[in-house]
């Protein structure tokens, strides 16, 4: 496993220790006296600095008062009120670098199960096939896909673990330990397929130093460059198709190729698509599943590849789980396949068993 190397993340305010006193500072005047009267009818100890905006608690357990405050203000309220964890009513001032919204610190302090796994390294890569759509079906490379186990062994998927990491810190430190982890599991499955690395781009900031760690694993692991494929994955619709572009060339700058996921969800725009001139999109499932000769999804399947393959994008359709189905959607002209026919993610043990 890679060394977990958390980008500060552990030092994050509050996580892994019980404070002893809160500063909130209200947004508005009338929160002032809502949070007064919550904290008086908690029997809490505490200070108001009405002309300053601040209130100074005692707290025998933050975590509790955090979440009992959070549950007494509207979303709204939670957001625009600022928290101060710390075992001082006058803090240095280096501390209040560490000031954070009510709402981000209950974030915090909810994904502490998260924070336990990571630094227990309680987490592994699957393998899925990825096979070529010529009618032989050979396996031309494998998706890596994260999975975490809890204390007592259970796995957990990766939309719980990536749910929990509303940080951005937290969510960086995830992404990236994912993307090592991969590239570590390639080179222990050895072979010469593609390796197709996912990767959340909402979780960089600046790719010329967010990056290097994906780089610097394939070359500690020995996993050619020309093998690798970044697969950028977002669920939702991404507007800055200037930080994508950043991202996209930084990896390419490095020999690395690059996949766009998910096409028909949240890249539903084959025109970006092809302005960033990826090596390979991906349709999504709820294009190709269950596709069948009559399917009014057909058409559009076909006009898609027609689109990608004129401006020599090739493309993988996922999602494929029965013979028909991957015959179907073979005659549309994809160039790879991907799916449960094809086989499960899996430990990479199982694969090579």
């Amino acid at each position: 496993m890679p060394a977990t190397n958390f980008c500060k993340t552990c030092n994050l305010p509050g996580i892994g220790e019980n404070y002893t006193h809160a500063i909130v500072w209200p947004a508005q005047r009338h929160m002032m006296k809502k949070i007064v009267n919550f904290i008086q009818d908690q029997g809490t100890a505490f200070e108001a600095e009405k002309e300053n905006g601040f209130i100074v608690i005692d707290t025998d357990h933050s975590d509790t008062f955090v979440a009992d405050l959070s549950g007494a203000l509207t979303t709204v309220e939670a957001n625009d009120t600022r928290v101060l964890l710390c075992n001082s009513k006058t803090p240095p001032l280096g501390a209040f670098k560490d000031v954070v919204s009510l709402s981000h610190l209950v974030d915090r302090i909810n994904s502490r199960w998260l924070i336990s796994m990571l630094e227990e390294q309680r987490y592994v890569s699957y393998a899925q096939p990825i096979v070529s759509a010529d009618g032989n079906w050979d396996t031309v490379g494998h998706e890596f896909l994260l999975r975490g186990h809890d204390p007592d062994g259970q796995l957990i998927m990766p939309d719980t673990l990536f749910g929990a990491a509303k940080d951005p810190q937290l969510l960086f430190n995830l992404d990236r330990l994912a993307r090592i982890c991969a590239i570590e599991t390639a080179a222990k499955m050895g072979g010469d397929g593609d390796v197709f690395v996912n990767f959340l781009p909402g979780s960089v900031y600046d790719p010329q130093v967010c990056l290097r760690t994906t780089v610097k694993a394939a070359e500690e692991h020995g996993v050619a460059h020309e093998r690798i494929v970044i697969e950028i994955v977002e669920s939702h619709q991404i507007d800055d198709t200037e930080h994508l572009r950043n991202i996209v060339d930084f990896y390419r700058s490095v020999g690395f190729r690059v996949a766009l996921d998910d096409f028909g969800t949240g890249f539903n725009n084959l025109d970006m698509y092809i302005a960033l001139d990826p090596d390979f999109v991906k349709l999504d499932k709820s294009l190709t599943m269950n596709l069948t000769d009559d399917d009014p999804r057909l058409g559009m399947v076909k006009g898609i590849v027609r689109t990608a393959h004129s401006s020599k994008i090739n493309v993988i359709a996922e999602g494929i789980e029965t013979a028909n189905n991957a015959r179907v959607v073979s005659d549309c002209g994809v160039d790879r396949m991907q799916g449960y026919f094809f086989g499960r993610p899996a430990p990479v043990q199982d694969l090579a068993a």
